[in-house]
């Protein structure tokens, strides 16, 4: 009888130590507070993998750290997020238990903002791009991506797509994209698309980037923003189809003629918080310009007053240079915090030499 009685005692205490670390697993656990849903402004998202990796985004838990605000992908891996409260905001990333938090600054009434992240092999997850505006509740709204169409794309077999959000994305029945006006089409190329594609979040339509380049007339790398208009219809046969611009702008392989663009560096985010103490994300460096392709995997450095923080990985992506510091080490650089501005140094090895250079953070949150 006392046997059976441990038994039960054992597996009481197992089942209690279960619930504990899966309350504990929550990116909204009992370890943060939190506050409701009070603001207005509205986060929308887009993840993308990159190289081999592989996700299920359905999998993915999206939160706004320190509150309850909670968000799943849909599979098209587009998100959005209600009731985002106004001030500094820290978006917590969940792939499969790996944690990364990007950082959203003073996040305004209304304000709608727009951001990509890209889920690395390691399921750490990056900012690729973030737009802030004042959101629009009463019309449509149309986003192109990517917003940079290459002049090298004749022999692509990539796609593009368009976004369509807003009240109605959901009745839309057909999507029409037409290129600039040119003396052969005076109303534009139409750009062949796969159709509408309705989400939780957007209407989207993807393109072929082969025919997209094809309907810009006599494109060039730095030519003004090019419009490109999309028009849509709707299941009401009342309603009348729909006109929406957005601009894209042509990048591509410089020419000879072209003077050479330094070589020039940032840091993301700019801004340090004292609380990335405890932060599993990180601080990305960008080198773009001349001899960006010629940085040594491996070799760069992050220092001030010769402590070094950890370099989590780093590489060639498209147009430039990358390497990602862990946020702990890089906070803890100062040792002894107060909120102020610092000179970092980063250095990378460039054709077999050192190339450092200074960046000016700011540090804020509250004081040790």
């Amino acid at each position: 009888m006392k046997r059976a009685n441990f038994a039960i005692l054992v597996v009481f205490c197992l089942s209690l130590f279960a619930i504990q670390c899966s309350q504990d697993s929550n990116p909204v656990g009992p370890g943060v507070s939190t506050q409701t849903q009070s603001g207005d402004a509205v986060l929308f998202g887009n993840f993308v993998t990159s190289g081999t990796s592989s996700v299920d985004f359905g999998l993915i838990q999206v939160s706004i750290r320190g509150t309850n605000i909670q968000a799943q992908p849909d599979p098209n891996g587009d998100f959005k997020i209600n009731g985002l409260p106004t001030g500094n905001q820290s978006v917590e990333v969940n792939v499969e238990n790996c944690l990364s938090f990007i950082d959203i600054a003073d996040v305004q009434s209304g304000e709608e903002i727009r951001m990509q992240l890209e889920i690395q092999a390691n399921n750490s997850v990056m900012l690729q791009n973030m737009e802030r505006k004042k959101k629009s509740a009463e019309t449509l709204q149309l986003e192109i991506q990517p917003k940079k169409w290459n002049i090298d794309w004749e022999n692509s077999t990539d796609e593009g797509h368009v976004r369509i959000y807003g009240p109605g994305f959901d009745a839309i029945t057909s999507v029409e994209i037409t290129g600039p006006p040119s003396p052969t089409y005076p109303t534009g190329m139409v750009i062949p698309n796969s159709g509408p594609e309705i989400g939780g979040v957007y209407c989207k339509a993807f393109f072929n980037q082969s025919d997209a380049i094809a309907a810009i007339p006599d494109p060039k790398r730095g030519d003004p923003p090019h419009v490109i208009t999309v028009t849509v219809t709707f299941i009401q046969v009342t309603k009348p189809p729909e006109d929406l611009t957005d601009t894209i702008e042509i990048v591509g392989k410089k020419s000879d003629e072209e003077e050479a663009v330094a070589l020039v560096m940032d840091i993301s985010p700019d801004k340090w918080n004292t609380n990335w103490a405890k932060s599993n994300g990180f601080v990305t460096v960008r080198f773009r310009g001349e001899g960006f392709d010629k940085i040594v995997s491996g070799a760069t450095s992050m220092t001030y007053n010769g402590e070094s923080a950890a370099l989590i990985s780093d590489g060639i992506h498209g147009s430039s240079y990358s390497a990602k510091f862990s946020k702990i080490s890089a906070i803890a650089l100062f040792g002894d915090l107060q909120e102020d501005t610092y000179p970092v140094v980063v250095t990378v090895q460039l054709d077999g030499s050192p190339h450092p250079e200074t960046y000016t953070i700011s540090i804020v949150g509250s004081k040790k």
